[in-house]
């Protein structure tokens, strides 16, 4: 026969079996409501994604068309400049004798009527430079 020991541990196993496939149906509930949230955001993370990526194309083609203007831009200046370099250089000296008296002007010293005082080894210094300079001075390139 059935004695009321073994009734009360079959009781005690069947009531540990409810619990424990309580707690297993909570963990479930709450697995599924993190796995939602869990997709919802990759599926904001994916139109973030999306939205980034097209920006990122459209500054792509900005910077690509500014390079493009920017080649075009050299390309111009290099062909405006070439002639310059090769036999143009001339027009950049200055050999005109205003200009070495425009020099002693702000080198020297003014008096009280405004008029330029110049000490007398630079007053001969322009004087005598009245030629044009040597050319490796007027080498600027």
């Amino acid at each position: 026969m059935i004695q009321l020991e073994q009734i009360q541990r079959l009781q005690e196993r069947v009531l540990a079996a409810v619990q424990k496939i309580d707690a297993l149906q909570q963990e479930n509930t709450q697995l599924m409501e993190r796995a939602e949230l869990a997709e919802q955001r990759a599926e904001q993370l994916q139109q973030q994604l999306d939205t980034h990526s097209s920006q990122y194309a459209q500054i792509e083609e900005g910077i690509m068309h500014a390079l493009s203007h920017l080649d075009s831009l050299e390309d111009a200046v290099s062909q405006v400049t070439a002639p310059i370099q090769s036999g143009g250089i001339e027009e950049g000296i200055v050999t005109d004798s205003s200009a070495h008296d425009q020099a002693g002007e702000t080198a020297g010293e003014h008096d009280e009527t405004g008029s330029v005082d110049q000490p007398d080894d630079q007053h001969a210094q322009a004087e005598s430079d009245d030629s044009p300079a040597p050319e490796a001075e007027l080498d600027i390139f």
